[in-house]
């Protein structure tokens, strides 16, 4: 918990914050708390960052802290939690994290909210990460803590 305090500004939230708007999602036939993207779904990149920054893709880990929760807006806490990615994985020919889709939670009202401005396009994602940067603004052997819409 210390790691996450040290990575967190003093609104208690990231710096580095990337958002990637959702395009082509759709409801699972399987499971109607499940969206799936046509696509694979960006969460984060390579490219630069509001604060500067960019990820180093490649040393990025995003299985050792995360468990693929979804949370709302970089809130932290189990009220704040909407959901679960599913399929994460690291596509470093194109330099990016993805995810195929959410699960969402069947009992959380916010959660079918989110789902819903899923389904619209009205919602982006944003990772958060802990880890330090080099002077340069490279982000490198950080880890995936959370995403949040």
């Amino acid at each position: 918990m210390r790691e996450l305090q040290r990575a967190l500004n003093s609104a208690k939230k990231p710096d580095a914050i990337q958002r990637f708007a959702v395009n082509g999602a759709r409801v699972s036939n399987n499971d109607p708390y499940v969206v799936m993207f046509d696509e694979p779904q960006v969460i984060t990149d390579g490219t630069v960052q509001k604060d500067g920054s960019y990820y180093d893709i490649a040393s990025l880990d995003i299985n050792s802290l995360w468990n693929g929760r979804i949370m709302e807006d970089h809130e932290y806490g189990w009220a704040n939690r909407l959901g679960t990615a599913i399929g994460a994985m690291k596509d470093l020919a194109n330099d990016r994290v993805t995810i195929a889709g959410v699960k969402f939670s069947r009992s959380h009202p916010k959660a079918q909210l989110a789902m819903d401005m899923m389904l619209e396009g009205l919602i982006e994602f944003s990772t958060g990460t802990l880890g330090f940067s080099e002077d340069d603004g490279k982000r490198e052997n950080h880890q995936v803590y959370e995403l949040s819409l």
